[in-house]
């Protein structure tokens, strides 16, 4: 194989591992290479042979690389390429200053450059000529870019005054020394004031101690600047004692503080608050979780508001008198919100009493998935509550409110659920958003302040005077028309409207269906199949397609129903496995949705669970014993709270219930077995069973703990002597 011979160009670029060279010999199939560090030459030479070369480019990973003619470029690319110049950092009048005197500079080595005309030089007449030359071009040049033209020149007693100040011949020399010596940098001439004045005015005895006493600052003991400076005056004292009072050495706290703080930060923390403090403090963090569209994250969580409001409506409040106004009750609400991250909106609120449970929870969560338009109108707001939609993920605290259930609700929802740690600046939106609710509680009397050492005097719950409506109406007032319209430092001066406004046009995730609706936020039940489909508290639901084809299939079998407590005029229910994929059941097909018969429930009657709830007695009774034993149900949730606002909720879709699955099931359950107790007939025997005492058997045990007394034993106890206390039905008559 004949040898390759290579030839290089004076301008070429030859890297050879990462190292730059230029060819300054070839003879013979030996090259000299020079070594390049920047743009500059250095005294390091390198002979190199063809066959080594051949050696470097072989390979998928060559070791050399020829950059051709990259010598050759133009000095102004560069310095363009390497400028780094910043030329905001000054004021205007000094960065129009700067750019004349780059401009001058600039064109007199355009001027240099041209061949078409006669060589210029450095000396006096050139520059004189060359500034004659350009003079006129230039005021017309910083007309043009500035509008207006450069101030008039100095004054002189022997000469004409400029009409603007065109530099001398040795002024633009002395300018174009500075542009060489600053390496042909754009900001040659900014003006450096750092580097003005006397910065070294102190006594030396006084920067010793100064010294001596700063070394204190950084300890644990922490002292403060006047500590200091007392520590400064005694080491000062033997200095002072033979001087006059004006000839004192002293230094200011000002200087003293401006000492101070050219100490590390990190070093001064260390010191004073611990090396543990200093790490956690000067760690560098993430920037938390990135979010570009609406409803992609959102957090939630509920705070106690703080404010005392009194637990009436105002119409009742009207009528009171003065006493009976001062024994009424007073109250502090509590708020579930849910806050998007992207726009940081507030898709979703529930204003309630009590403490937070997961009804309270998944009451807030469905309020983001209808549009709230309504309720901001009921209430007199401006702007709309559009704001709305299928969220991607959610994000809350451990508390009891968002537990199990809750977190089963929003996955039913085909969004995801994340429990952070405890630090709340792991959802620092919806703690941001409570301070901000803060300014709300402040502008009215029973404010309840953060502990009682800031509330002081202050008697907060003499002085409620908001109902608890009032306080919801101007709480959505507050969010829809001043908190959503208010610029946010989060979304750089943008308002929450404009940003859900403006990223809501990318799109947003398709909402839930009727079906998936019911089936997150319903409460699951079992029931058995009937001629008459299946019953809910005495109701039957028995239209629906495939309600026949599933009775015909699995017969008087149990199934599991799904009860939306915001709607009960349909239930869904559960197919078996073996029925999916028949030809009566569509793939894909889980539920099937039954119906009331027509005229059950009117169109003009409300549906919630709670108003099928509330007209059953036992029910009602069942939630009075429990309330007693402080196990509280609100079937009503608070409804007489919100007065208008509430059939503007029922309008929205947003359902009030009060009530967990577990309470549910409990109701449901007690009015069943009394229902069942009432409605079923007796079971009668073909004949009476004998009562003797033989036809009970023969007790072989008797657990010492249960043992009968001897005065049951001789007839003498609450059971009188009968059998079983004389509480069984032995279908005769009792002698």
């Amino acid at each position: 194989m004949p040898r390759r011979a290579y030839k290089f160009g004076r301008h070429d670029r030859i890297v050879i591992d990462g190292a730059h060279h230029r060819c300054v010999e070839s003879d013979k199939g030996r090259h000299v290479l020079q070594l390049m560090t920047g743009y500059v030459f250095e005294d390091h030479y390198v002979p190199v042979d063809d066959d080594e070369i051949t050696e470097l480019l072989r390979g998928p990973s060559p070791r050399m690389r020829i950059d051709e003619g990259h010598w050759t470029k133009h000095l102004s690319m560069l310095r363009v390429r390497n400028d780094t110049s910043d030329m905001s950092r000054c004021s205007k009048e000094d960065g129009r200053d700067a750019a004349w005197k780059l401009e001058w500079v600039q064109r007199y080595h355009r001027r240099r450059r041209d061949l078409s005309k006669p060589r210029i030089g450095v000396g006096a007449d050139k520059l004189a000529a060359f500034v004659a030359e350009e003079r006129d071009s230039m005021d017309r040049w910083y007309l043009d870019k500035y509008g207006e033209r450069r101030k008039p020149g100095r004054v002189f007693a022997d000469r004409e005054r400029k009409a603007f100040d065109w530099p001398s011949a040795s002024g633009l020399y002395k300018w174009l020394k500075i542009y060489r010596d600053k390496r042909e940098r754009e900001d040659s001439f900014l003006p450096n004031y750092a580097k003005c004045g006397n910065r070294d005015q102190l006594d030396p005895r006084v920067r010793q101690a100064m010294e001596r006493a700063v070394e204190h600052w950084c300890t644990p003991l922490k002292p403060k600047i006047s500590d200091i400076c007392e520590f400064i005056e005694g080491e000062l004292e033997p200095f002072n004692k033979s001087r006059l009072p004006e000839d004192r050495l002293r230094v200011s706290a000002a200087t003293v503080r401006k000492r101070i703080g050219e100490i590390d930060p990190f070093l001064a923390d260390a010191g004073r608050e611990g090396l543990d403090r200093a790490m956690r403090r000067y760690a560098l963090s993430a920037v938390g979780t990135m979010v570009t569209r609406p409803m992609q994250r959102i957090e939630m969580d509920d705070w106690d508001i703080d404010l005392h409001k009194l637990a009436e409506g105002s119409s009742v409040w009207k009528k009171m008198t003065p006493a009976a106004r001062e024994r009424m009750p007073r109250v502090r609400c509590t708020v579930t919100v849910a806050i998007d991250v992207a726009t940081r909106c507030v898709v979703g609120l529930h204003l309630f009493t009590g403490a937070p449970s997961t009804a309270t929870a998944r009451t807030a969560l469905r309020s983001t998935l209808v549009d709230k338009s309504a309720l901001a109108a009921a209430v007199g707001c401006r702007s709309t509550w559009h704001m709305y939609g299928r969220g991607e993920f959610f994000a809350f605290d451990g508390g009891p409110a968002f537990g199990e259930e809750f977190q089963a609700t929003v996955q039913r929802c085909r969004a995801g659920t994340s429990v952070p740690d405890q630090d709340p600046r792991m959802r620092g939106t919806i703690e941001a958003f409570f301070r901000t609710l803060k300014r709300l509680c402040r502008r009215f009397a029973g404010y309840a302040f953060s502990n009682v050492v800031e509330q002081g005097d202050y008697p907060a719950q003499e002085m409620a005077s908001l109902t608890v409506a009032e306080f919801h109406a101007l709480l959505v007032r507050f969010i829809v028309d001043s908190y959503h319209n208010r610029p946010h430092k989060g979304l750089e001066g943008r308002t929450p409207m404009a940003a859900w406004n403006s990223l809501s046009r990318v799109g947003l995730a398709p909402d839930l269906t009727e079906e998936q609706v019911k089936l997150a936020f319903g409460f699951r039940r079992t029931r058995k199949l009937s001629p008459s489909g299946v019953e809910f508290m005495n109701v039957p639901f028995v239209r629906g397609d495939g309600l026949l084809e599933l009775f015909r299939a699995v017969g008087r079998s149990e199934v599991g129903i799904v009860v939306d407590p915001a709607d009960v005029k349909s239930l869904l229910i559960e197919l078996p496995e073996k029925v999916k994929g028949c030809e009566w059941c569509p793939d894909g097909t889980d539920y099937i949705q039954v119906r009331a018969p027509e005229g059950t429930f009117p169109d003009e009657v409300e549906t919630s669970l709670d108003k099928l709830l509330m007209g059953n007695r036992e029910v009602l009774k069942f939630v009075r014993a429990e309330a007693e034993l402080g196990r509280e149900i609100r079937l009503e949730a608070d409804r007489h709270f919100y007065e208008a606002g509430f059939e503007a909720m029922r309008r929205c879709g947003i359902p009030v219930y009060g009530y967990t699955e577990k309470q549910f099931n409990a109701m449901v359950d007690h009015a069943e077995r009394k229902s069942l107790a009432a409605t079923e007939p007796v079971v009668r025997a073909s004949r009476p069973k004998p009562v003797d005492e033989a036809s009970f058997g023969t007790v072989v045990h008797q657990n010492p703990r249960t043992r009968p007394s001897k005065r049951d034993k001789d007839g003498g106890g609450k059971g009188k002597g009968k059998p079983f206390g004389g509480s069984m039905n032995t279908y005769g008559e009792d002698e």
